[in-house]
């Protein structure tokens, strides 16, 4: 009796075994693609000529493919962070008040 049970779950546990696997090809596909973004990010830190951080500062990263405008201000730490930023070159600028503005123009792959 103990066998014919053990049979019969091990039996089950077989047949489930291609749903899981049909099941894990369907969900974890697409996760991985979603994986391979083709998106950048531009992170850097807002400092005086003295290397002194600024917080609050307002950084502005300007598209020059698209014109997209971002905005971020920098954290306590002078960091700035924009993420999810297609391809391209950007135009980044930064200003404080008692600050002159900075600007950088580089690439993202």
């Amino acid at each position: 009796m103990n066998f014919v049970r053990f049979g019969r779950s091990v039996s089950r546990v077989f047949r489930l075994v291609p749903v899981l696997a049909l099941m894990a090809v369907l969900f974890g596909v697409p996760a991985a693609m979603l994986a391979q973004s083709p998106d950048g990010t531009i992170v850097g830190v807002v400092t005086d000529t003295a290397g002194a951080v600024i917080p609050g500062a307002t950084v502005i990263a300007i598209s020059k493919d698209t014109g997209t405008t971002r905005t971020e201000l920098t954290g306590a730490n002078g960091s700035y962070r924009f993420e999810s930023l297609l391809p391209g070159t950007y135009k980044i600028t930064a200003s404080s008040p008692n600050f002159s503005s900075t600007e950088l123009e580089g690439l993202v792959r």
